[in-house]
C-alpha cells in the first residue's frame, strides 16, 4: 500500500488548489489510468477532519487538475463522492497506522535522510505549520527541496523503479 498524505489547512487548499491537486494527481494517476492500492489523505488541520481518496474505489475524476480541484471544493462543502471518505481523528493516529518507511517533506527543518524505496510506502507533505517539522521528521526520512506537486511523482517513480531517494 502506498499512502500520500498532505497536512494543509482550508486557506491553503483554496489559495493553492492548483499544487494541491497536482500533489493528487501525481499520487493517483498513472499515463494510463489509476494506480491500484494508493490512499491519499488531505488533513484539514484547521477542520480536524480529513479526506481520504482510495484509488481503487474512486469514480469519476479526469486527470486534470480542474477534476481534481472540484473533488477538494466538494469536501470542504460537505459534498460527499464514492471512493472519499471523510473522517475525523488526530494526525497521530493516521501517523500510527502509515506504511514503512515514511518519507516527510517539512516546511522549514531540514531533516534528510536516504532510503531505498520498495512498494510499500508513506509520503508526508507538510503545508500546514513549520511547527509540525519537528514531530515529522522524528517519525522518517527527510527530503529537502522537492516541490510538493513534483514529490508524488518523483517518489512513485524511484519506488516503481526500485531507486534510491536522497
Amino acid at each position: 500500500m502506498r499512502e500520500f498524505i498532505l497536512i494543509t489547512s482550508t486557506q491553503s487548499a483554496l489559495q493553492y488548489i492548483g499544487l494541491h491537486s497536482r500533489f493528487i494527481q501525481g499520487a493517483m494517476m498513472v499515463s494510463h489510468g489509476y494506480r491500484h492500492n494508493v490512499n491519499i489523505y488531505l488533513v484539514f488541520m484547521d477542520k480536524s477532519r480529513y479526506m481520504l481518496i482510495k484509488s481503487d474505489a474512486v469514480r469519476r475524476i479526469l486527470p486534470d487538475e480542474s477534476s481534481i480541484a472540484y473533488l477538494i471544493k466538494d469536501f470542504l462543502s460537505g459534498e460527499a463522492r464514492k471512493g472519499i471518505i471523510i473522517g475525523a481523528t488526530e494526525l497521530r493516529d493516521i501517523l500510527r497506522r502509515a506504511p514503512q518507511p515514511i518519507l516527510i517533506i517539512p516546511m522549514v527543518r531540514e531533516c534528510n535522510s536516504h532510503v531505498r524505496l520498495d512498494r510499500d510506502f508513506t509520503l508526508i507533505a507538510n503545508y500546514y505549520s513549520p511547527d509540525l517539522d519537528s514531530l515529522l521528521c522524528s517519525k522518517g526520512f527527510g527530503l529537502s527541496r522537492i516541490s510538493l506537486d513534483q514529490a508524488s511523482i518523483i517518489v512513485n517513480y524511484a519506488a516503481d523503479n526500485g531507486l534510491e531517494i536522497r
